[in-house]
């Protein structure tokens, strides 16, 4: 049974070893996958992929520089020019955290939807909250969800395809693979002269409203008296409930992807705090991600102030 009496000062000072403990325990965890992730995707041997995982971010970053390769190379090119193109392409994304970590949360992302449709038969395209949205009188509230959910559906197929559209990046990412992209292109006589005006024409076709993530940040604006569904993971459905998540404590999507996918109650917790859920919101959401998840007595008596501190304090902690 978790304690919901206030912590003084004093009481703080005595849980905050112990908190800072397990969240170093799992910041080592956070910081030794990423290594470890980018030795299996680059890995030859097929036998390191066989978890679903490290394959799908494999495809993703492979997708992903193919689709850089069909851009710069010439029509007249053979199909081995066109592959000798894509390896390197793929090795620097690879070799590139910002992309790979994208790319992995994606992959959890999705890994995430399933399991949630399979334990609380929550629908990974059209949670309730998303179809509340779509049926309101609200043209323009429901022309957002509309192409949420279509957004959602394609996610949802470019996942089991293992492939990352370039035009869904995120505005920092798809700026920092054009420009690893140029990189290398102009480091190859043949692709050279192509790499800029590749490029340009990209960025002008480039809309960060219209991705997925765009579409789902204009949603949750949308909401307005119905905000407080957003962290109610059975109504809002995970791709909603990681945005807001994200969002309401400052943290980047990737990490909050990672604290609900990996063995992370205790950080997911903080992130619910932080957000200003109650003690029994926040345990509850808990529960519905890691089930089986042991909370340390003292942490429903946190404020959201102490839980930000807690959690900036832990990155020193790993």
């Amino acid at each position: 049974m978790v304690s919901h009496e206030p912590l003084d000062a004093t009481a703080l000072a005595d849980k905050e070893s112990a908190f800072l403990q397990a969240l170093g325990s799992e910041n080592r965890a956070l910081s030794e996958a990423g290594p470890v992730l980018r030795y299996l995707v680059r890995a030859d041997d097929s036998s390191l992929l066989n978890d679903e995982v490290v394959a799908r971010v494999r495809g993703m970053l492979t997708n992903l520089a193919r689709q850089f390769a069909q851009a710069l190379v010439d029509e007249r090119a053979s199909s081995a020019d066109f592959d000798a193109l894509v390896e390197p392409l793929a090795a620097a994304f690879c070799d590139t955290p910002a992309l790979l970590s994208h790319a992995h949360g994606l992959a959890l992302e999705w890994l995430l939807a399933e399991r949630m449709q399979a334990r609380l038969d929550l629908d990974p395209v059209l949670p309730p909250l998303l179809q509340a949205r779509i049926g309101t009188e609200d043209p323009l509230v429901s022309e957002t969800a509309r192409a949420m959910l279509a957004a959602q559906a394609r996610f949802g197929q470019k996942m089991r395809r293992m492939e990352l559209p370039l035009h869904e990046l995120p505005g920092d990412l798809f700026h920092l693979a054009l420009r690893t992209m140029r990189a290398l292109a102009e480091e190859r006589h043949e692709t050279s002269s192509r790499a800029a005006s590749v490029e340009n024409g990209l960025r002008q076709n480039y809309e960060e409203r219209e991705t997925r993530l765009g579409l789902i940040e204009r949603v949750l604006i949308a909401l307005r008296e119905d905000a407080g569904q957003a962290l109610v993971l059975e109504r809002a459905g995970v791709a909603i409930f990681l945005t807001t998540l994200a969002i309401g404590s400052g943290q980047s999507r990737d990490a909050a992807v990672f604290a609900m996918a990996a063995a992370q109650p205790l950080r997911l917790a903080l992130l619910l705090t932080v957000c200003g859920l109650s003690p029994e919101a926040r345990v509850a959401q808990v529960l519905s991600v890691h089930p089986e998840a042991s909370l340390p007595e003292g942490l429903c008596s946190l404020h959201p102030e102490q839980a930000a501190q807690l959690l900036a304090l832990s990155h020193g902690a790993g």
